[in-house]
């Protein structure tokens, strides 16, 4: 993954410059979004359906301020916003809305010279899955393939409960 070596306030406008320079592609572990989410319950529930698909996967980011054209990196307009509002926002959204809670989430704004910010959030792997949406009532959960989020069925599900208890054992052994 493009920004994957780079620790998360290091990363800057050329940094992400480069996705578009490269076309980078939509993939399992990065997504591109020239907005933001929204206030709306439907909004909310989108911001937590992906955050908990790449927490339930491999972990990845997500790109907010960056438009994408056929999922390829096009430009990076930014976003007209108070970029600490917005980080507490998502991350107050994030600690309410998914159960387990998703540690090691991080947000990261990004000045761009055009006076706009883009927003960065890492989303780790998760080794406690699977994470669900519980905000507005739901009891969803989320994975991801290719470029976007699906609902997993039965069997995936008990895959990811499944996985838990060994991901552990795994770390404990290689210690």
């Amino acid at each position: 993954m493009p920004l994957d070596h780079l620790a998360i306030d290091k990363i800057t406008e050329a940094d992400l410059q480069a996705l578009i320079d490269n076309g980078v592609a939509e993939g399992r572990d990065i997504e591109l979004k020239a907005q933001s989410w929204g206030n709306a319950d439907r909004d909310k529930h989108e911001f937590l359906a992906d955050v908990s698909a790449f927490a339930n996967t491999v972990g990845g980011h997500i790109v907010v301020g960056m438009q994408e054209k056929n999922g390829v990196a096009h430009a990076l307009a930014g976003l007209s916003i108070n970029p600490d509002q917005e980080s507490l926002r998502l991350e107050q959204l994030s600690r309410d809305g998914l159960r387990p809670r998703i540690g090691g989430l991080q947000i990261a704004a990004v000045k761009l010279a055009n006076g706009t910010h883009a927003l960065v959030l890492r989303i780790p792997r998760s080794w406690n899955p699977p994470h669900r949406v519980v905000a507005q009532g739901s009891n969803r959960f989320y994975a991801r393939a290719g470029a976007g989020r699906y609902e997993p069925d039965v069997d995936q599900l008990r895959e990811l409960f499944a996985v838990a208890p060994t991901l552990a054992e795994r770390i404990r052994d290689f210690r």
